[in-house]
Formats: C-alpha cells, structure tokens, sequence
C-alpha cells in the first residue's frame, strides 16, 4: 500500500475514532454525574492526572517503538525488529510492576491530600488502586500499539480504538447501571484494553508473520539504542504531565473536589480541539520519521510549512467558535452551574490556540528523533507553570490555574519549539513566520473579530447558525486565498509520493 492511501486511511480512521471519542464522552459525562456526583467525579480526574505520572515510568519506551519501527525495514531487518519489540516489552512488564507499587504507596496519601468526604473514603482508595492495575496492565499494550503506528496502520490501530471505545462505553454504562459506582469506569477500563491487547496481536501477526516477541530476545544493547532517544521523550513527557495533568491536582488540593469537574467541563471544548488537531499533527509524526531517515528535505519543508498552516488557521477559528458557544453548551450539556466564566474560557481559547501550534512545530523534531534541548525547555515551561498556577490558584481561583499554564506556555515552548523545528528542517524562522503561521492566520482575523462582537446578542439557536456561516465563511477564504494551488493537494499526493 502507497504512502499517500495509507496516510488518507490512517486520517480518515483517525478522525471517526475522534468524533465517536467526543461523542462518547460528552453522553457519558451527565450520565455519570448523575450516578456518581461531582466529588466523586473531580476525584476519577484527578486519579487520571495521578496515573499520567505514575505512567512516566514507561520511559518513552511506546513512541521510541514507534519511531524505530518506521525507520526500519520489516523485510530484510525482522531479526533486529523482534529485539526491539521482544525489550521494549519486557521493559515495559518490569515499568508496569514498578508503576503498580508506587500506585500502591500513593493510596496511603489519597485521603490526606484531598478533602474526601468520610463516607467514601474506602471507594475513593480501592478504586484508585483498580485504576492503578488498569495503568499497568496498559503499559506492554501501548508497546504493541507503538509497532501498527510504525509500521503506518493508523487506520488499523483506530479501528480497534473505535471498538474498544465502544466496549469501554457499553459497560461503563452497564456497571454504572447497577450500582457500582466509581468503580464502574476503571472496570469499564480494564475490559476493553485486555480486548483490544488481544485484537493488536492478532492484527499485528498477521501484518508481520515473522514475528517473534519472546524474552529470549532481550538485548542490552537494543535497551540502550531505545533508551538513548526515549530518555528525552521521558523528560519530555514529564514536563507535560505537570503542564497538562497537575492543573486539576492543584484545584483539588486548594479550591476543591467540586471545582474540579467545574474546570474539566468548562475546559472541555479546549481538549477537544487541542485532541482533534494534534490528531492531524500524530498522523504525520512516522512520515517525518521516514522522510528525515532519507533525507529528503524538500519534502519536508514542504510539509512542515503546510501543516502549520493548517493547524494555525484551524485552531483559530476553532478557539473563537469554542469562546463563541461555550457557556451556552455546557448549560445545555451539563447545567450552567458547571460553567466557570467568561474569563476561563477566553484563556482556554488562548491555550488550544497556542498549544495546537506547538503540536504542529513540535512533531517534527520527534519524527527526527531530536528532543533534547526542547525536552530541557519544556521542563523549564513545567516549573514555571506549576509555581504560577499554585500562587495564582490562592488569588483568583480556577482562572489563576489556566493562566499560569498559559503565561508559561508563552514564555518558553511558544517561541522554541518553532524555533528548534526550523533549525532541525533547515528553514528561517521569518518563512516560518510569513509562509507558515502568519499566512494561516491573517485572512481569516477580521472575520474571527466579527464573530465575538456579535457575542451573546443572539440565542443560542442563531448563535448555533451564525457559528456554522462563519465556519463555512473560514474555509472557503482558506480554499480560496491561504492555500496555493499545489499545496492544496501536497499532504495526499506530492509529499507522501
């Protein structure tokens, strides 16, 4: 199969496993606030932040996979592939019973350093410590999920997410249903990763027949090549646990469990458009991989250069349509006492702006396996954001919290890592700047202007219509006057071959 139909497959699978993921998740949410309550609910967020550092114990082991697959050949080099898979693996059972007893020892604090009500003190640590095992159990599975994403069958791996999804829907429904509580979405969990563990290896022996995953084949010296680059995806990945999954740790520490599901909710519309983009961006990590292995340089300016302006004039207009509606949606989604205000969203707004940009710029230095100097950035972005978000947290609340994740953002990783990807491809920052982000951007600012002066003068209903008009108005001046020509189909045919 070409690069290019595999590439239209691997987006096509990508974006229906997105939309079923938001969909799902939106008609979960009310379903489980109703069974479970807001506390117990701001508690299974923050048990997902807990497990996001616990889960740094995977090293970086599942993208390094990844990327060593894709610039490998699984004809002439399968010996050398089963050593990485059959290390990588058993590395990853030895992280996962690490995982499991630091999980353990975190248990014993659970009920200090948040405010839980006595009365589900024993739920709030016995379904922590399920989650846990889940997490672990999840670690070799991701390994094997980092081969497909290697080997380019986006479109395989996210048709099993679709039915895993689905699986992990159905029974969260079904254990809610009858009366299991909180314990409902780790069991939910569980069965629908064993599940989908069990269809990757049936896909991926059949996608590579010579496969052989076993512990004789762990090789030390396959451990430090994985290691040389997963060392930096670790520090890196570190950073944006504590940039992306400690905000609702903070607020449950010193604001509140109930502020908690307040926060998650208003900020849904952000994680969704951040999610659906960085989607686009995840797709063509393995591409860069194998284009910067060939050298083919072109090709990749190319690319970096289009994506950019894909996703700046994208999340843009995504950011203001998620400002525009917001307050109304989650009203309707969830009731208006789960809103947080005007200012929370705006700074949300900026945020899925500005993070989605830095997906676009940062992929590429992961496809060339080059992290280092952003991996040491984003721990600076780290610190910064986890200083500003708890001083801020104590003076003006759930808004201090995202905006020290913004102010951060904007003082590091805003301008390094475009910074980083034009000197790894070869390009100045100023065509960066004028091809790429700027060219994205421009045509479509008067009329993202024109939308929020029309801000709440409307019901929802015509806010709803005035969004869609505005929307189509966006595409068609990014059809018509931000792509040229060529570039129109670069992503499908030229760059991909």
């Amino acid at each position: 199969m070409s690069r290019a139909l595999k590439f239209i497959r691997g987006a096509t699978m990508a974006y229906i496993a997105m939309g079923l993921s938001l969909a799902v998740g939106l008609l979960l949410t009310p379903i489980t606030l109703k069974y479970i309550g807001k506390e117990q609910y701001g508690l299974w967020v923050i048990y997902g932040e807990i497990l996001g550092y616990l889960g740094i114990t995977d090293m970086g082991i599942t993208n390094s996979v990844a990327m060593m697959v894709a610039r490998s050949d699984i004809k002439t080099e399968i010996h050398r592939i089963n050593r990485l898979i059959s290390t990588a693996i058993v590395m990853q059972c030895i992280f996962a019973f690490i995982l499991f007893a630091g999980g353990i020892a975190v248990s014993f604090y659970i009920t200090d350093i948040f405010e839980i009500s006595k009365n589900i003190y024993s739920i709030a640590i016995w379904s922590f410590l399920l989650a846990v095992m889940v997490r672990a159990i999840f670690m070799p599975i991701a390994s094997v999920q980092g081969i497909l994403r290697g080997l380019k069958e986006q479109a395989l791996e996210h048709t099993v997410a679709i039915l895993t999804l689905l699986l992990s829907g159905l029974c969260t429904v079904f254990f809610l249903y009858m009366d299991f509580g909180l314990f409902s979405l780790p069991l939910a969990t569980l069965i629908s990763a064993v599940t989908g563990f069990i269809v990757y290896l049936t896909k991926i022996k059949k996608l590579m027949p010579s496969i052989d995953i076993r512990i004789g084949h762990f090789d030390f010296s396959m451990l430090k090549s994985i290691f040389s680059f997963s060392f930096y995806l670790t520090l890196f990945g570190l950073s944006l646990n504590i940039i992306f999954q400690t905000d609702n740790i903070v607020i449950g520490r010193y604001i509140g469990l109930g502020m908690v599901t307040v926060y998650v909710i208003t900020g849904k519309g952000y994680f969704m458009i951040y999610k659906i983009i960085g989607m686009y961006n995840n797709i063509l990590r393995p591409f860069y991989a194998e284009l910067h292995a060939k050298g083919e340089n072109k090709k990749l300016e190319d690319i970096f250069l289009s994506s950019v302006k894909v996703t700046s004039s994208i999340s843009l207009i995504a950011a203001v349509v998620y400002y525009y509606l917001n307050k109304e949606f989650v009203a309707l989604w969830v009731g208006e006492d789960n809103f947080g205000g005007y200012y929370l969203t705006a700074v949300f707004a900026l945020l899925s702006f500005n993070h989605s940009i830095m997906k676009a710029t940062g992929v590429p230095l992961t496809g060339a396996m080059k992290m280092k100097e952003v991996s040491y950035v984003s721990m600076l972005e780290a610190i910064i954001n986890l200083f500003l978000s708890i001083t801020l947290a104590k003076h003006i609340g759930i808004v201090g919290v995202a905006l020290g994740t913004l102010i951060a953002a904007l003082l590091t990783s805003a301008w390094f890592t475009p910074y980083m990807s034009c000197k790894t491809i070869g390009i100045s920052l100023r065509r960066y700047l004028v091809d790429g982000f700027l060219k994205g951007i421009l045509p479509i600012i008067p009329f993202c202007i024109g939308l929020l002066l029309l801000y709440g003068k409307f019901s929802f209903m015509y806010q709803i219509a005035i969004a869609v008009v505005f929307v189509l108005i966006c595409g068609y001046i990014m059809y018509r006057f931000i792509f040229e020509k060529t570039e129109k189909e670069l992503l499908l045919r030229k760059v991909m071959g």
